[in-house]
């Protein structure tokens, strides 16, 4: 008799580990679809996603488009993150992750070439 109830529990367990299993996998695979691996290597140049920016005073997003550059990446930090070497008037922290970059020899849609420039030089 003890068994036996050891012997369902056993298979019960077993179907819900798979039925677990299973929808894991849907799961992962449908997260996974819009994910990309993108890979760059010291020296490359990248356009930089901006809509997060506090841009300095004089610069607004309206105008500007969703990105600057092309900037040059530096070095990896993480698997996924890079520095980058910005122009001295943007006051940010120079690490950010791929998802905010666009490979350089493509160009973004609405791009302002030589948005990288104060608009107003002392």
């Amino acid at each position: 008799m003890v068994t036996q109830l050891d012997e369902e529990r056993r298979r019960l367990w077993e179907v819900a580990k798979a039925n677990l299993e299973k929808a894991h996998k849907i799961y992962k695979d449908f997260a996974s679809k819009s994910r990309r691996e993108v890979k760059f290597q010291e020296g490359d140049e990248v356009w930089l996603n901006i809509k997060n920016f506090r841009l300095p005073e004089g610069l607004s997003h309206k105008f500007l488009g969703p990105y600057l550059g092309p900037f040059k990446v530096l070095e990896k930090k993480l698997s996924n993150t890079y520095k980058l070497k910005l122009s001295e008037n943007l006051r940010v922290h120079p690490t950010f992750h791929v998802s905010l970059f666009c490979r350089f020899p493509v160009m973004p849609q609405g791009l302002i070439e030589n948005t990288t420039q104060d608009p107003h030089p002392t």
